[in-house]
């Protein structure tokens, strides 16, 4: 084959991308998950023992920030849970997904009393 050849038809394979990059892009979503849900878990741990306290105003309503951690800590893993059954078509990814949007409902109920 001549040079030409193999370059275009390396082009060709390549138009979605090379796989390194789509399993660096990847674990890099993944990463910047974890570590934001691990950053609010660890300011909500800290609120219970006082270290940090304070009240989120959201629009009005006043939400205890231990309340606002949790919330956003179980908003981000249904948001990773969703975007990966999304993306891979994984019914475990939708059943987690299910289960962080029934937690993050309850818990909106028990903020705001509904």
């Amino acid at each position: 084959m001549k040079k030409e050849d193999v370059l275009l038809r390396s082009r060709e394979e390549n138009k979605k991308g090379d796989e390194l990059q789509k399993s660096n892009k990847s674990k890099s979503e993944g990463y910047g998950y974890y570590t934001i849900s691990i950053i609010l878990l660890v300011f909500a741990i800290l609120t219970e023992f006082d270290a940090v306290k304070g009240v989120v105003d959201i629009f009005g309503m006043q939400i205890q920030f231990r309340d606002f951690c949790f919330l956003s800590m179980i908003l981000s893993l249904f948001v990773e849970c969703i975007s990966k059954y999304y993306f891979l078509r994984k019914k475990r990814y939708l059943a987690f997904s299910i289960f962080w949007a029934i937690g993050f409902l309850a818990g909106m109920g028990r903020v705001f009393g509904l």
